[in-house]
């Protein structure tokens, strides 16, 4: 019985042989995978966790897709292929823009502006009477009142400013910008300047009390900004668009083109600073003047890139795009808000470091700031 059961199973696996010698061989898709599955559960042992789920992950994948010429590829097309994948996507995490729309982010508390001065209006009939008649005298008295109320907002608004700063919550302030924001680099820049304005001006006012307004139009740099009424606002911005013109005037003295000047750098660091409405007198030494302007520059290429981080011209305030033309060589008395908001995405999209590179950037700024922005193109 038992031989019988010998020579069967002899007999049976004979067949099967033949069987499978007479049959003509074939690729099997999922054999392959389940080979490849089996060949790394040997040496999975051995590896450390973290390359253990890798490996799970890849023959999960291998099963539901089937065998591909990349499974059968060797380990180091594998690694470069994976090292370009990791280096392309982080090449795209650093040219996309992140953007932040929250109007927070681009503009800095209103209490870094001056506060809006509402004068009192002439009452009718007083043109006639004399100058010191009590009609006259009571507005004119009210006229000195509104100032005094206009200087005490404005210093109010440095106390808040300094806690803001310093991360100190208020009770009926605006709330502290956000750090690495654009808002938060104009709180600190402006309160800087006002700060350092402070005694002289507070000074002043002590003194001079409703005449103040009179005595600050002889001295408008050591007024805060925000204390500055608006025409002595304007008497500044005037300055400092008869500077720029001054400066942009000599250019076209130097010999050759624009393009040559900024080649071979003729352009005086005083030139630079009077386009850039920074003070420079003819006294003051070239390496003071060079130093004003290398950090105004480093200073814009810090605003330009937070300005786009947080959505651009777009997102600003009226004030702010002001301003924000000012510190960049633009004109802006008798100008619109929408025009100069124009202006000021021409700028940044002419000076977009990710497609320029810093070098470019560094040409595009000289020569946006050597002309007037009619002549920067589109």
């Amino acid at each position: 019985m038992r031989q019988r059961s010998l020579l069967n199973g002899a007999l049976r696996a004979n067949v099967c042989q033949f069987s499978q010698a007479s049959t003509p061989y074939t690729f099997n898709p999922r054999a392959a995978v389940i080979a490849a599955v089996v060949s790394r559960q040997s040496s999975r042992s051995q590896q450390p966790r973290q390359r253990r789920y890798a490996s799970d992950a890849a023959a999960h994948d291998h099963r539901h897709q089937g065998p591909s010429p990349s499974h059968f590829s060797s380990p180091s097309s594998t690694t470069t292929t994976a090292g370009s994948a990791s280096a392309s996507s982080n090449t795209a995490l650093k040219t996309t823009p992140v953007h932040d729309l929250a109007p927070s982010a681009a503009n800095p508390p209103a209490t870094t502006r001056p506060p809006p001065l509402d004068l009192p209006s002439r009452p009718a009939g007083t043109t006639g009477p004399p100058f010191l008649s009590p009609a006259n005298f009571s507005h004119l008295y009210a006229t000195g009142m509104t100032y005094v109320r206009f200087y005490k907002t404005g210093l109010k608004h440095i106390i808040t400013n300094t806690r803001l700063v310093y991360n100190k919550p208020t009770a009926d302030g605006p709330p502290a910008p956000l750090p690495s924001t654009r808002a938060h680099l104009h709180l600190r820049q402006r309160w800087s300047h006002d700060v350092r304005r402070l005694p002289l001006f507070a000074l002043i006012l002590l003194v001079c009390g409703e005449f103040t307004p009179l005595v600050v139009l002889v001295l408008p740099s050591a007024v805060p900004l925000t204390c500055r009424i608006p025409r002595q606002a304007d008497k500044v911005l005037r300055g400092v668009e008869g500077r720029r013109a001054e400066a942009r005037a000599e250019l076209a003295l130097l010999d050759g083109t624009r393009e040559q000047q900024i080649e071979q750098r003729l352009v005086s660091p005083a030139v630079l600073a009077g386009v850039l409405g920074l003070r420079a007198r003819a006294w003051t030494p070239g390496f003071v003047a060079a130093s004003r302007v290398e950090r105004r520059l480093r200073f814009l290429a810090v605003d330009d890139a937070l300005l786009v981080r947080s959505g651009g011209a777009r997102a600003l305030v009226p004030e702010e795009v002001r301003l924000a033309c000012t510190d960049r060589g633009v004109d802006v008395l008798g100008r619109r808000d929408v025009e100069l908001r124009g202006v000021l995405e021409r700028w940044l999209r002419l000076t977009d470091a990710r497609r320029l590179g810093e070098d470019g950037r560094e040409k595009a700024v000289s020569r946006l700031l050597l002309s007037p922005d009619h002549e920067w193109g589109v």
